[in-house]
């Protein structure tokens, strides 16, 4: 495990809390910081260390702190009038439950690919599963074109608007390692990457249900909880 990040992390934050407080001391502690952080990285390359699936795992937590991070935002900025119906983007019986049944079963096929992984049948479970995760941005695309609601209406439409257009991203990112697999074939690369490509998959997955729940599910119904 490499603590580089966080100590470079550290010094990128005190070089940005002197440049706003005019301190020049920072500044000269924030370059003594980045010396530091190179001898130790040649050190380490040197070494030849390879983490990874440390590597991943810190991805994960850090894509999943961010959606977490806009989650507690979008609740604080949440006006009372929200808990009526009309106010949310979509209604959450039409295009977004239709989005949770696409990419679920895009999982599910994904996951058909994993388990016959090596076998000629694989191909198609990876295939109709890029096909699904294509479809699940077609309805993306819809729900956006039909609702009444613009991304400045209000500041809970900033955030609806900026996570769900977050996770658009991370499936688009999604599908295109999916498809590189596809076109160029999986045998072409490490089997890590091939699982890690499958697993970030599920991940997208899961951070569309917890966005189903927080901005299209009726919030009087999970709301009085907190």
């Amino acid at each position: 495990m490499s603590l580089i990040p966080l100590y470079s992390s550290w010094g990128v934050m005190i070089f940005v809390v002197s440049v706003f407080l005019w301190n020049l001391f920072g500044v000269w502690l924030f370059v003594i910081y980045i010396a530091f952080s190179v001898v130790f990285l040649i050190k380490e390359v040197g070494m030849g260390r390879c983490t990874h699936n440390f590597g991943f795992l810190v991805f994960i937590l850090t894509e999943l702190l961010t959606f977490i991070s806009l989650f507690v935002v979008s609740h604080y900025s949440m006006p009372d009038s929200v808990f009526e119906d009309v106010h949310y983007i979509s209604e959450f019986d039409e295009f977004p439950l239709l989005g949770c049944v696409v990419l679920l079963s895009s999982s599910i096929l994904v996951t058909g690919f994993h388990f016959n992984y090596g076998l000629d049948r694989c191909w198609w479970y990876l295939f109709f599963g890029i096909v699904l995760g294509c479809c699940f941005m077609l309805v993306q695309f819809f729900e956006f074109s039909e609702s009444p609601f613009y991304f400045v209406d209000c500041p809970y439409y900033v955030m609806a608007y900026s996570t769900v257009g977050l996770h658009f991203l991370h499936v688009l990112g999604g599908v295109a390692v999916l498809s590189l697999i596809l076109f160029i074939g999986y045998k072409s690369f490490d089997r890590f990457y091939v699982e890690m490509s499958v697993w970030y998959w599920h991940f997208v997955d899961y951070i569309w249900l917890l966005v189903f729940i927080v901005f299209y599910y009726p919030a009087s119904l999970w709301l009085p909880l907190f």
